[in-house]
């Protein structure tokens, strides 16, 4: 019998975060859980590998050099099949929460975060995905 998190393997969660402790932390968080973890310091980097890679998830900082994170919302509204997003921000006030999922996030919270609840969310979006493939075909 196969544990959760070796059923987790292969589900794959890109990380965009220019902080680097914090994106050192979602990365070693998401590798204990059982997910493979890519990671982006930056918006455009996020850009490149969401169209080499095709995360399964995407955990997105908002306030990022060079493309932020609204940018990459933006991007990713214009694509076929885009990968879910949960966006993490320190602008955590009602109002930009809101305007995430305006803009196509499935989720946004505010930092700091709780982890517990992250990682919940990541396995029912990253679940449903795979779950989505494998009624597809697997495409």
């Amino acid at each position: 019998m196969t544990t959760a998190k070796e059923q987790r393997r292969g589900r794959r969660i890109l990380v965009i975060e220019d902080e680097d402790d914090m994106r050192t932390l979602m990365r070693d968080l998401l590798d204990l859980a059982g997910y493979d973890v890519e990671l982006a310091a930056d918006g455009q980097e996020g850009i490149e590998r969401i169209e080499a890679e095709a995360p399964d998830l995407v955990l997105l900082d908002l306030l990022m050099p060079r493309v932020d994170g609204w940018g990459v919302l933006e991007r990713l509204r214009g694509r076929r099949e885009p990968p879910p997003v949960i966006v993490l921000t320190g602008t955590g006030d009602p109002e930009t929460l809101a305007r995430c999922l305006d803009e196509g996030a499935a989720l946004a919270f505010g930092k700091p975060l709780a982890f517990g609840e992250l990682l919940n969310a990541c396995e029912a979006l990253t679940l449903r995905r795979v779950r989505k493939a494998s009624s597809d075909g697997g495409a």
